[in-house]
């Protein structure tokens, strides 16, 4: 895997985002503990999330509309 960080956002249910540009995987921590993944989601629907006035919407309505439900991650 390649390296990547972590960028909390401002949400009342997701504590951090992360992207791996080369395979498209898209980490999202929630503020429970759990991280779960989305593959294939490109650069700017990861930039806006990171940048939605409601991640947790944009998560819904964009992300898993486009991707599914995500995976948990180990």
């Amino acid at each position: 895997m390649n390296e990547f960080q972590m960028v909390p956002v401002n949400s009342s249910h997701i504590a951090a985002v992360g992207y791996d540009k080369d395979s498209g995987a898209l980490y999202i921590q929630f503020k429970g503990g759990r991280t779960y993944n989305w593959l294939g989601v490109t650069e700017g629907d990861y930039q806006n999330l990171i940048s939605a006035e409601s991640p947790g919407r944009y998560l819904r309505n964009e992300i898993e509309a486009r991707y599914g439900k995500g995976m948990p991650s180990l």
